[in-house]
């Protein structure tokens, strides 16, 4: 039986920089497991992506508030995509299976099974986050979406929240694997005894998110100025926002570090991140709606307690009562220092901890790629009895 995959998604596979280094580490550990991948990066023309930014969409955002109809979602970018596919797929009549990381395509030119996999889909964006109905252009793209859900033979999602939803819109047994997975790329990991021994001698208070937690961002920093008057040794490191997008001008705070984006695959970033990961006292991200989830679980393996507010893909996860950090009742700049205060001065602190990491220890690549294998060997399996 042939082992080869055709893996399609946006960006590069064999870079860490795509989504959230997602790609990177779903195909790598594919391959791990004995596959051979065939990979179709469907990102677009950047000039033709960058022409559509420029004119298209700002046009669009004058005329309907709060769209997201970027060029990606266009149905000439469908159409070809679709080729692209549909030239792959020929060259590759023997395939395993076609492994989308979209919930958009899928594979229509050839029996060969489709698995989409994703966080959540653009109805979800549309209807409850943004609490609006979808504008007439961007019910195109819903329709695209619900096509290649209907039409896969598998489709999972990162998030239990999103796989109820999706599951209920469309009428399709939509898979949760039940965990989730933490895109670790430390080039010079330490040992658990160390890590914690850090956090021991540590008060170092850790933000990671891009401009858009950026309200949240400035929340904590107003915190963190409130606490500096009793504790004079803390200190803020914040990753993924720079100085300029925190601070007015000439309003620097001190002992507050902006480091921007830290890119994981470059060798003194990744050192930094990792330092900063293994260092922290505590993660904080008093964001209203979501609240870096990546980020979180990952801050949860270095054995950092996280102080977030309990959005609902996070509850469902982990529930309802937090050992392994503190929920915030809500992002008021009181609520978030008594948090903080509560957290790092902890009597049971290192418990907290053991908590955090505990909680996602299997949490790993290795074991999510194990289950998708056995999901793809099911269809395989239930085809070939036909």
């Amino acid at each position: 039986m042939s082992r080869k995959i055709i893996f399609v998604s946006y960006g590069d596979s064999r870079s860490t920089v795509s989504w959230s280094n997602i790609p990177y580490l779903f195909s790598e550990n594919l391959e791990k497991k004995g596959f051979e991948l065939v990979r179709l990066d469907i990102n677009p023309n950047p000039e033709t992506n960058l022409w559509w930014g420029n004119y298209v969409y700002r046009y669009l955002s004058i005329l309907f508030p709060n769209h997201y109809y970027s060029y990606i979602r266009t149905w000439f970018f469908r159409r070809e995509t679709f080729q692209k596919i549909k030239k792959v797929v020929r060259e590759n009549p023997d395939a395993y299976f076609c492994v989308f990381l979209n919930f958009e395509f899928y594979n229509k030119f050839s029996k060969v099974p489709s698995l989409l996999f994703g966080d959540w889909t653009y109805d979800i964006v549309i209807l409850d986050r943004l609490n609006r109905k979808p504008y007439f252009f961007e019910k195109w793209f819903t329709k695209y979406q619900r096509k290649a859900i209907k039409n896969a033979e598998i489709v999972v999602s990162l998030f239990k929240d999103a796989r109820d939803s999706i599951a209920k819109r469309y009428q399709k047994d939509v898979k949760h694997l039940g965990i989730n997975v933490i895109n670790d790329l430390n080039n010079n990991p330490i040992s658990d005894d160390e890590v914690l021994e850090a956090k021991k001698n540590t008060h170092q208070i850790l933000f990671i998110g891009t401009p858009k937690y950026l309200e949240g961002a400035k929340k904590l920093l107003s915190a963190f100025k409130i606490l500096q008057k009793n504790y004079s040794e803390i200190q803020l490191n914040i990753i993924g926002i720079k100085e300029d997008e925190l601070f007015e001008k000439d309003k620097l705070a001190e002992n507050v570090n902006c480091f921007g984006y830290l890119k994981k695959d470059n060798q003194e970033d990744n050192k930094t991140y990792y330092n900063l990961l293994s260092q922290a006292k505590v993660l904080v991200n008093p964001s209203e709606t979501w609240a870096a989830y990546s980020s979180s679980i990952e801050a949860m393996k270095y054995f950092t307690p996280v102080i977030i507010k309990p959005y609902e893909a996070f509850v469902k996860d982990f529930g309802t009562e937090n050992d392994f950090g503190y929920y915030l009742e809500n992002t008021e700049i009181e609520t978030i220092v008594n948090a903080i205060e509560k957290v790092m001065f902890s009597e049971n602190y290192l418990e907290l901890c053991k908590n955090a990491n505990a909680r996602v220890k299997d949490y790993t690549w290795d074991n999510y790629i194990e289950k998708i294998v056995e999901l793809m060997q099911e269809v395989k399996i239930s085809k070939s009895t036909l």
